[in-house]
């Protein structure tokens, strides 16, 4: 495991250690880490410094909890228990966001995680003795869950070797991105299953009225399909025109992007969700030009969910499933009008065309998860479940008219979390670490879900 270590990442233990010497301690426990820590901090993107945590602050805390002793001879020095329980979830921390090495952020973020666990616990359990990190948090009003994902974003960034979205290489490395011949593929399906029920309606209709219907099964969709881009595209324009549209350019999501026919690739954020609705994130590909919308706060509060939202949004770009969708939907169009021109009875011929439809939207859905779990791993995977259950809780304290109106509005596109859990705990269950390749490392574990 210490290979895989980053440089500021054992700097940041030997760091402890020499401060463990200095301060008199018989062994390297959490609060020399966070120490170590800080003197890696103050090099590096101030995480600690900017929550009042400085390397001389924090020795001087530390002197007074524990007491000054002699200084320790220039020898081995153990590691506590807790430190050893860091070092091992710094590895899993790591793995389940499928980066390829340990840096200090991912010993910061094991840290907090089990200041967050031991916090967590309820009273009488078997848990650890608060120890001097959870003191020196009390003192400075520091909480663990700003420093988690603070240290999360750091984390994404550095993997990255650029800033947010916290996505580049690994997204191709590992996620395995559909080709042309699959985006054209669902093209081929969706008119396959709208010729096929157009048929089914026109041909026995009477002969005056059979011509017209096949006139109108083709030109109906194509027009429909060409003034909805149009519409589309022009209402995106007016909107990205105001100035309250942040624009973020990703060249690591473009280079990983490009591999599926697309040229430019641009982060657009829209404050309160103007453009995403009730969704934290939406994309849409406009040919070779993708464009992933995303609220404002979620980049900021969510780094891990931003960066399973992210892979996700990039999934449905790379397979083109604007496209699929604009296809789909002026097909249903199109056998609306020719239902009516032949024969009010083969209205019922929409019902299948509805269902499939729907079957459609989920099946693309459940796809991009599995896209993103493997480009993101599971750990951003299990704060998407359980913000998705935060949704669903809270659409059930709504009346009941109005929860089951939402309900079947958004069945209509997305399939129930439920259903995606179980999709997402059957694709993590294939994921297994690779040895010998950093960069294809897959996470391996089970999703915990919402809690």
């Amino acid at each position: 495991m210490i290979e895989r270590f980053t440089d500021n990442a054992r700097a940041a233990i030997v760091s402890a250690r020499e401060e463990a010497c200095a301060l008199g301690g018989s062994s390297i426990d959490a609060g020399h880490l966070l120490l170590g820590l800080c003197h890696e901090d103050a090099r590096d993107a101030p995480v600690l410094a900017a929550e009042g945590l400085t390397a001389a602050g924090t020795r001087a805390r530390l002197a007074a909890l524990s007491g000054r002793g002699p200084a320790a001879p220039d020898g081995y020095l153990p590691f506590t228990e807790r430190v050893k329980s860091v070092l091992f979830q710094a590895e899993r921390e790591a793995l389940g966001r499928q980066h390829p090495s340990i840096s200090a952020a991912h010993l910061l973020l094991a840290l907090m995680s089990l200041e967050l666990k031991a916090g967590a616990a309820p009273p009488g359990s078997a848990q650890a003795p608060p120890d001097a990190v959870a003191t020196l948090l009390s003192d400075q009003q520091v909480e663990a869950a700003t420093l988690h994902n603070r240290a999360a974003a750091i984390a994404h960034t550095e993997s990255a070797g650029q800033s947010f979205p916290f996505l580049g290489a690994d997204l191709t490395a590992v996620a395995r991105l559909p080709g042309r011949w699959q985006r054209w593929s669902r093209h081929a399906t969706v008119l396959a299953g709208y010729a096929m029920l157009a048929v089914v309606a026109i041909l026995p209709a009477p002969p005056d009225r059979r011509a017209i219907a096949t006139w109108l099964a083709v030109i109906v969709p194509a027009a429909a399909l060409i003034l909805r881009r149009a519409v589309m595209r022009g209402l995106y324009r007016i909107r990205l025109a105001k100035p309250d549209a942040e624009r973020i350019a990703v060249p690591g999501l473009r280079t990983a992007l490009a591999a599926a026919g697309l040229l430019e690739v641009t982060v657009i954020c829209v404050p309160r969700g103007r453009l995403t609705g009730r969704s934290a994130a939406v994309s849409r590909r406009d040919g070779r030009d993708g464009m992933i919308f995303l609220r404002p706060e979620m980049k900021r509060a969510h780094p891990d969910l931003t960066r399973f939202l992210m892979a996700h949004e990039a999934a449905h770009l790379a397979r083109d499933d604007t496209s699929t969708l604009n296809v789909a939907v002026t097909c249903l169009v199109g056998l609306g009008i020719v239902a009516e021109v032949t024969s009010l009875v083969n209205l019922w011929l929409l019902a299948p065309a509805l269902l499939g439809f729907v079957a459609l939207r989920w099946r693309s859905e459940l796809a991009c998860d599995r896209l993103a779990l493997r480009a993101a791993g599971w750990l951003p995977g299990d704060q998407f479940l359980a913000y998705r259950a935060r949704a669903d809780a809270a659409w059930r304290r709504r009346p009941r008219p109005e929860r089951l109106r939402a309900q079947v509005k958004a069945m209509l596109s997305h399939p129930p979390t439920s259903v995606r859990r179980d999709a997402m705990a059957r694709a993590t269950e294939k994921i297994q670490p690779v040895p010998g390749t950093p960069g294809d490392q897959q996470a391996s574990g089970q999703p915990t879900g919402p809690g």
